[in-house]
């Protein structure tokens, strides 16, 4: 477009009559032509250094326009001509313009009345306006300036001022234009952070972002002018006041910030200095962390509370492992992630996945347990996906399968180890692209479903040995979880003794079974784990009686304590191993409650923990 505008000037000039004598009349005769043609040469250099630059010349008189556009031309820059001011408005439609030089006595629309409108036009108010005039009276000049002129060119010309006119301004306007991107490319990087920044100077606001209007609950407007340490706490500005306007050291640090309409709130507050515009200023970047602390004082408490709570849910133990399972469930529910538990028969598998369900963002919808084991491989697609009516023989209606249950909530998949590897390959699917196809359906659904699986066989060996898909593998063994047996957490047994005969008889936990009968629950191996426990204790509270199936138990404390005593011992280990050994005993009498052994041995609980953490050194 440039060539073409450039060469239809020329066209232009060409045809117009080239009159010397004139042309003369609007240069001084008495300037240096060596020195003017120097003057272009330079200037035409600079031009080819940077983008073209387009001047529009507006004239009544042809003369001034030609002897202009040579000058000009050869000094490297494109020019426009225009004959009136209507004229240029309309080639203002189509043309970008850096700077205009335009006479003031013209008829008709004189040269103030065509800059007035410049001005008035958003399209064309910012280009630089040089008036062209034989008129050197101070009030024609200064009406000049006031209508948005920034300079006076007097006829006759100097080239060389002209020259020197033009380049500066163009000059001045090429460094505004770039003070304007730049502060318009910043400006757009302030407003897309999602903290609040304010730059001031000594804590005075002088430019914030809309992130930083918002959070104080400001029009931004009003937020510029204001101190930056208003919109702190009082009792937090001295700090504040060290850290914004003397520190600049860049590490965060928390403020109480108050909000436009009162309320306080937690912030995080960086600050670093700056040089913006020439001037030394500071940098402070804002943002409210209040749910963030909210989050991490909710999970410090969470942790705190798994580790002095016997009871998660319906879960029971108070015991590290217990705990440790609980800290894993409540981290498993903060994520949407497929997760396997492990265990033996009877640990509570079901149990812990509907915690993690309840717990999750889930529990509004369905928790559909699933027996993988009882699911034939030919009825498999029809349980899980669903059919439709007439797809086989026996389909004489539609049926929902388990992932049209689940919908947004959890798949509960008990006894996953027993899948064959065509079942595995049927789940792929639906695992990885999130889509099922009911058996004689044409139309495919999409499943939003968390899968919580569930088995007491090692899914890592299987797949070593080609029994689990690799790729099944690796869907649902995202996060994984091992119940520990029973066995493994004897003194959690009082606890579960006291919370299944409080559900079965009504008692409180004060009430326990004798101490003979709570020893032989405490010293069983509890093959079947808590669901075992759950009917022995159910079996003895209607008949009386005890009758552990293949009976299974550990040596008893005074078994171990007797036989280390007839090994020979002096009279101090002797007494040592002795009074290990009653503790020991006491303890198995109360069921493992310390509080009840330490008041039956006459000492306290300190003492008793003490010499309880000797007893698990030896």
């Amino acid at each position: 477009m440039g060539y073409t505008c450039v060469l239809a000037v020329v066209l232009i000039f060409r045809v117009t009559t080239r009159d010397s004598a004139n042309n003369a009349a609007y240069w001084n005769e008495n300037e240096n032509n060596r020195e003017t043609l120097y003057a272009l040469e330079k200037i035409r250099c600079m031009n080819t250094e940077i983008h073209p630059t387009t001047i529009l010349v507006i004239d009544d008189s042809p003369q001034v326009g030609e002897v202009l556009f040579e000058y000009l031309k050869i000094a490297g820059y494109n020019v426009l001509q225009a004959l009136s001011g209507e004229i240029a408005f309309e080639l203002l439609q189509s043309q970008i313009v850096d700077l205009i030089l335009l006479d003031v006595m013209m008829p008709g629309m004189d040269g103030f009345e065509v800059c007035r409108r410049l001005k008035a036009d958003n399209h064309t108010k910012d280009i630089p306006v040089i008036f062209m005039t034989a008129l050197i009276e101070t009030e024609q000049k200064v009406k000049g300036f006031d209508v948005g002129g920034i300079d006076y060119i007097t006829k006759p010309f100097q080239c060389r001022e002209v020259l020197a006119r033009i380049t500066s301004h163009l000059t001045s306007r090429r460094f505004q234009l770039q003070l304007q991107e730049e502060r318009s490319f910043f400006k757009t990087l302030a407003e897309a952070s999602f903290e609040g920044i304010a730059i001031h100077d000594a804590g005075r606001i002088v430019e914030a972002n809309q992130a930083l209007a918002s959070l104080f609950g400001y029009q931004h407007e009003r937020l510029l002018g204001l101190n930056l340490l208003d919109l702190i706490l009082p009792e937090h500005r001295t700090i504040a006041y060290q850290k914004i306007i003397h520190n600049h050291d860049a590490l965060p640090y928390e403020v109480r910030g108050i909000r436009k309409d009162g309320s306080p709130f937690l912030l995080e507050i960086q600050t670093k200095k700056i040089l913006w515009q020439g001037q030394p200023l500071t940098v402070t970047a804002m943002r409210d962390i209040t749910s963030r602390r909210e989050l991490e004082d909710e999970n410090r408490t969470l942790k705190t509370s798994l580790h002095e709570r016997f009871k998660f849910g319906e879960m029971i133990g108070k015991s590290r492992l217990m705990q440790d399972v609980y800290e894993f469930l409540a981290r498993a529910a903060a994520t949407d992630k497929n997760v396997v538990i492990y265990g033996e028969s009877g640990t509570g598998k079901e149990l812990a996945a509907r915690m993690i369900h309840q717990l999750s963002d889930r529990r509004e919808k369905p928790f559909v347990p699933v027996n993988c084991s009882a699911i034939p491989e030919n009825l498999f697609e029809s349980q899980f996906f669903g059919h439709r009516k007439g797809a086989f023989t026996s389909a004489e209606r539609d049926a929902v399968g388990y992932f049209e249950q689940a919908q947004d909530g959890t798949l509960f998949l008990d006894e996953i180890g027993e899948l064959t590897l065509v079942m595995q390959a049927k789940l792929l699917r639906v695992l990885n692209d999130k889509i099922y196809t009911p058996v004689g359906s044409i139309t495919s659904r999409r499943a939003n479903v968390r899968i919580i699986a569930a088995t007491n066989r090692e899914l890592r060996s299987m797949r070593l040995h080609g029994q689990v898909r690799e790729d099944f593998f690796h869907r649902i063994h995202v996060l994984a979880v091992t119940l520990p047996p029973l066995r493994e957490h004897r003194e959690d047994i009082p606890l579960l003794i006291d919370h299944f005969l409080e559900q079965q008889v009504g008692t409180t936990s004060s009430q326990t079974l004798p101490a003979d009968i709570l020893q032989r629950f405490y010293r069983y191996d509890w093959p079947g784990n808590v669901r075992e426990l759950h009917n022995e204790l159910t079996r003895y509270l209607t008949t009386g009686r005890l009758e552990f199936i293949g009976e299974k138990t550990f040596p008893s404390a005074q078994e171990q304590e007797l036989s280390f005593l007839q090994t020979g011992q002096t009279l101090a280990s002797a007494t040592e191993a002795f009074e290990l050994f009653y503790i020991k005993q006491t303890l198995e009498s109360h069921a493992g409650h310390r509080g009840k052994t330490s008041e039956e041995l006459g000492v306290d609980r300190k003492t008793l923990y003490k010499k309880l953490k000797r007893i698990g050194e030896n």
